[in-house]
């Protein structure tokens, strides 16, 4: 496959991706939830609140979910676009798809807690209502385990090599790469496992950093757009 074929494909997927991700949180803003606002699924409350706005819940989740599908080609794309850096291009290639693989069973299970327990909650007795909020706190801990893995994977490894490798050629702006790397390290590498653990600051750095993010990837998607990937001979500083 030609590899300006695939950088065009990874730069609208970005792009893609960015608006679906926005429009998640446009739901979430319109219904009065702060987005990333924690729902316990083992709290009777809560699953009573959620299923107040449960369909519209659900195509936001939905969304967020679809956001990082829309962006499986962007991998590739950055690879292709990078693969003279060599090491760091193909770490950051594998990094990116194996963390993309424990992130979409981290996105199946939280479609599941948020489709299916709040109307099942509401629709049981109040003998079996205590086993569905065991079942919740289970699944919900299970989901974050997996999130928190994925987070680290793909955007503190993977991206981490995929700034170096923009440091390393000429064929990308460089403060894309410096914006990059202080993202992946900062964010992935250490406020979200600080922010896992409860540390309250750590969990607020995650969430503007990712606000940073996306406004890298839109950036990113407008020079996959226009990249001409490089030949094995690029430049290298």
């Amino acid at each position: 496959m030609n590899d300006a074929f695939i950088t065009r494909i990874a730069g609208v997927s970005a792009l893609l991706s960015v608006a679906v991700q926005f429009g998640a949180i446009g739901i979430a803003v319109s219904l009065g939830i702060r987005p990333g606002g924690a729902i316990d699924f083992g709290n009777g409350a809560h699953l009573l609140a959620a299923n107040a706005y449960h369909a519209a819940s659900v195509l936001g989740v939905s969304l967020a979910t679809l956001s990082p599908a829309l962006s499986l080609p962007l991998g590739l794309g950055l690879y292709v676009m990078l693969k003279p850096a060599k090491g760091y291009a193909l770490f950051g290639a594998v990094m990116f798809y194996v963390g993309m693989t424990i992130a979409f069973v981290h996105e199946v299970l939280r479609i599941a807690l948020f489709a299916r327990l709040p109307p099942a909650y509401v629709a049981a007795s109040e003998a079996a209502r205590p086993a569905i909020l065991v079942l919740g706190d289970l699944i919900q801990h299970a989901q974050e385990m997996f999130d928190l893995m994925a987070f680290v994977v793909m955007f503190g490894l993977g991206f981490s090599a995929f700034a170096l490798a923009i440091l390393k050629l000429r064929v990308v702006p460089r403060w894309l790469g410096w914006v990059l790397l202080v993202l992946a390290v900062g964010v992935g590498l250490i406020c979200r496992p600080l922010g896992f653990f409860g540390v309250a600051a750590a969990a607020m750095a995650v969430g503007l950093g990712m606000l940073v993010f996306f406004v890298w990837l839109a950036a990113m998607g407008i020079v996959l757009l226009r990249s001409n990937p490089p030949k094995e001979s690029a430049s290298v500083v």
